[in-house]
């Protein structure tokens, strides 16, 4: 199963209410690290997009975030259970 585009694929990865979803949007928008653009094709909502701040912010927080995860993680692990977590990952993945 696909999951829902926009802001329904939003509230489905975080299972998240649409007003604890608005309400975060705007805290990040008034941040200046997302804009929201009136949707072309049906205008029925907003699309949410990153600005050049937005997008620093998550470059700079992904950086730390995956140094963080190989250092208390991945490199614990060998290559074949690295391996084997990948797959018990996929076999949950495709049950969602």
């Amino acid at each position: 199963m696909l999951p829902p585009s926009g802001r329904s694929r939003c509230l489905y990865r975080r299972c998240w209410a649409q007003s604890r979803l608005s309400r975060h949007l705007g805290r990040t928008e008034g941040r200046g690290l997302v804009a929201r653009e009136p949707r072309e094709r049906d205008g029925r909502g907003d699309d949410v997009l990153p600005t050049p701040a937005g997008r620093a912010a998550y470059d700079g927080a992904t950086s730390a975030h995956l140094a963080s995860v190989h250092r208390h993680f991945a490199s614990l692990l060998s290559r074949e259970q690295l391996a084997a977590l990948v797959g018990i990952e996929e076999t949950i993945a495709a049950h969602r």
